[in-house]
């Protein structure tokens, strides 16, 4: 008698990077504070969260297969008409951002 070697089954394709609900629920939290962000806070706390906001916006762009230039444009008026131009795009997308566009 022969014995067949075992069957196997192909492995399910292991997901890139991490869950889009976790992602999504940084980009909710990081708005919340850059948008929240007083005239007096330091410079350098303002870069700190402006700059994980980005990057938390960039990986959900790349999430759900959208184009972004976040990690291109440099500080200034170009990146912060990116973010709202982002913004607006994972809302229609229907990622809900605590702050109004």
């Amino acid at each position: 008698m022969r014995v067949w070697p075992p069957t196997r089954r192909p492995r399910s394709p292991e997901p890139e990077g991490r869950p889009i609900e976790a992602i999504a629920a940084d980009v909710r939290r990081l708005c919340a504070r850059f948008h929240a962000l007083q005239p007096r806070t330091p410079f350098v706390k303002v870069e700190a969260i402006r700059g994980a906001y980005d990057h938390v916006l960039g990986e959900c762009c790349v999430a759900l297969g959208r184009t972004h230039l976040l990690g291109v444009l440099a500080a200034g008026p170009e990146l912060d008409a990116e973010r709202e131009r982002v913004e607006e795009l994972l809302t229609a997308s229907g990622v809900r951002l605590p702050h109004p566009i």
